[in-house]
C-alpha cells in the first residue's frame, strides 16, 4: 500500500473512532444525566428517537458510502461492467 493511501486509511479510521466516541458519550450523558430529571412522556420521545437513530444509522452510512464509490453515469440496479445486452 503506498504511503499516503496508509495514511488516508489512518486519518478515517481516526475520525471514524472519533464520531463513535462522541457518540456513545452523548448516549451515556442522556441516560445518566438527562433522563432521570424527564418526564414519562419526554423519556419515550428520547427512547423512539434513539431508537430510530439506532436503527438507521448503518442504512444512512451504506447509502452515503454506495454514494461515495458510484462510477459517475452509472445507475443504481445496472451492471457498468459493459457485457449486458
Amino acid at each position: 500500500m503506498p504511503p499516503e493511501t496508509g495514511r488516508r486509511v489512518l486519518i478515517g479510521v481516526i475520525i471514524a473512532a472519533a464520531v463513535i466516541a462522541a457518540y456513545v458519550a452523548v448516549l451515556y450523558l442522556a441516560a445518566a444525566w438527562l433522563l432521570p430529571r424527564m418526564p414519562g412522556w419526554g423519556m419515550a420521545v428520547v427512547a423512539i428517537i434513539g431508537a430510530l437513530l439506532f436503527i438507521m444509522s448503518p442504512f444512512t452510512a451504506i447509502k452515503v458510502y454506495d454514494r461515495a464509490v458510484r462510477r459517475p453515469g452509472s445507475s443504481p440496479g445496472r451492471s457498468t461492467s459493459g457485457d449486458d445486452e
